[in-house]
């Protein structure tokens, strides 16, 4: 019985990933003079976190089809210069199959 189980759970496994979405993050650190930028760049680095998740669960991510725009936060701050600079924070999902 309990090979019967082990079985199922293991056929059924691929299936789990088809529809699944994995979120990711991410962090730039205070290293850019242009909020745009270092939102987008975030925004780009999560969603490469998201597509790791997604292979490492066993998955391929669908960039196609499956890849959203993602959420940006930031922080603003004055270097010793002088100058505005940014630390943001992305998340974003990518569809696995």
């Amino acid at each position: 019985m309990r090979i019967l189980a082990l079985a199922l759970v293991l056929l059924a496994v691929p299936f789990l990933a088809d529809a699944a979405v994995f979120p990711g993050t991410s962090d730039t650190g205070w290293s850019w003079y242009d909020k745009s930028e270092c939102c987008a760049d975030a925004i780009e680095l999560a969603q490469g976190d998201s597509m790791f998740r997604c292979e490492r669960a066993g998955g391929l991510p669908s960039t196609r089809f499956g890849l959203r725009r993602g959420n940006c936060k930031f922080r603003s701050n004055v270097d010793g210069y002088g100058a505005r600079i940014y630390r943001c924070w992305g998340s974003a999902k990518v569809s696995c199959k």
